[in-house]
């Protein structure tokens, strides 16, 4: 499995993206989706090939949900894709290894 891509460095009073001490993935914060796409993006390239040949969805579309959910392992039952909720199971998945993938 690759290891997760470090993110950036905070510059002024803009927050950093979340990272596996940092839980704040509940804001659903433009940070954060911009650090959720890189690390799919770098984890599950075959993946994305495959299943979306012209690329991921932009992102925060229906479709990128719904890509980011199958790359990362599946569906939540129960949580609405792009709520709080999503975004905290999301950031689970890739900072505790858990981007298997479709």
């Amino acid at each position: 499995m690759k290891e997760p891509v470090a993110p950036p460095t905070p510059i002024g009073n803009t927050p950093a993206p979340p990272t596996e001490h940092s839980m704040n993935a509940r804001d659903c914060t433009p940070e954060w989706f911009a650090w959720a796409q890189q690390q799919i993006i770098s984890r599950q390239s075959a993946h994305i090939a495959k299943l979306y040949p012209s690329g991921l969805p932009p992102v925060g579309s229906k479709e990128w949900f719904t890509a980011v959910t199958i790359l990362t392992g599946g569906s939540f039952p129960g949580i609405e894709p792009g709520s709080p909720e999503w975004c905290e199971q999301i950031q689970k998945r890739l900072t505790q290894g858990g981007s298997q993938g479709p």
